[in-house]
């Protein structure tokens, strides 16, 4: 079992430094060592496949290893397992132009598993909101210029935050 997760982690390794066809050589010889019943750990060989399948414009395949991955991701119990997965399959549905089906999920989700609704996450999918009235202007920024060409946004922790 533990071959299985230092597998995976090479696995991420491969893909974070981008080279997706590595990164889906190591999550499938993961898969083969994981325990089939470790659901949790599964799920996350299962995105870095996606993400792989994807990133290799394998789409057809990506859908397919996702339907494996939303299996294994429904057979969590615990609720903050349940978000975290669900992040990355959210994640592979837009990166498919499906942003309605990873909407559809986190609703679903909260239906099938409410108590995820009680996690520490505030939010789990952006909607369109109504503009507050403020009773005074704290400050007003005028840009000049436009955002320079080399502006990248930073996210070290893929969180947003």
């Amino acid at each position: 079992m533990r071959a299985g997760w230092d597998l995976m982690y090479i696995g991420w390794d491969y893909e974070w430094l981008g080279y997706p066809d590595k990164a889906l050589e190591y999550a499938r010889k993961a898969l083969e060592l994981l325990p089939s019943g470790d659901q949790f750990v599964r799920q996350y060989v299962l995105r870095n496949m996606i993400t792989a399948l994807l990133c290799l414009g394998r789409k057809k395949e990506g859908l397919e290893v996702l339907r494996h991955s939303l299996s294994a991701h429904r057979a969590c119990s615990d609720p903050n397992d349940i978000v975290s997965g669900a992040r990355y399959i959210a994640q592979a549905y837009l990166s498919l132009g499906e942003a309605r089906k990873a909407v559809e999920l986190c609703r679903e989700l909260l239906v099938d598993h409410p108590d995820a609704g009680k996690t520490p996450f505030q939010q789990w999918y952006l909607e369109k909101a109504e503009l507050s009235h403020f009773s005074r202007e704290l400050m007003h920024e005028r840009f000049v210029d436009h955002i320079p060409q080399d502006w990248a946004w930073q996210d070290p922790f893929g969180d947003c935050s």
